[in-house]
């Protein structure tokens, strides 16, 4: 009758132990799906911004390449009419 009652509380033990277990591992498993969705959380938030930052980057950039297409075009448009407006070789100074 000892040697059962011993069995049993050993077998007890022993599915204790196994429950403790698996409940360890359910916590790591939930500690860690917690972390990863915080990182996935925080990477999108990054990457939401980069994405923004980028667009205002090239907006920026689009309005620098017009402002310097129309100096350009301003420029030669000044360039031209001096040409035509000038006679060749005025600016000469004979001695």
């Amino acid at each position: 009758m000892m040697l059962q009652t011993a069995l049993a509380e050993a077998n007890a033990r022993a599915e204790e132990a196994v429950a403790q277990i698996q409940t360890e591992a359910l916590e790591n498993e939930r500690r860690l799906a917690a972390e990863l969705k915080e990182k996935l959380e925080r990477l999108q938030t990054e990457s939401a911004l980069a994405q923004e930052q980028s667009k205002s980057e090239i907006q920026e950039l689009k309005g620098q390449i017009k402002r310097e297409q129309i100096s350009s075009k301003t420029l030669r448009d000044e360039l031209m009419t001096e040409i035509t407006v000038t006679p060749p070789f005025s600016r000469w100074v004979l001695c």
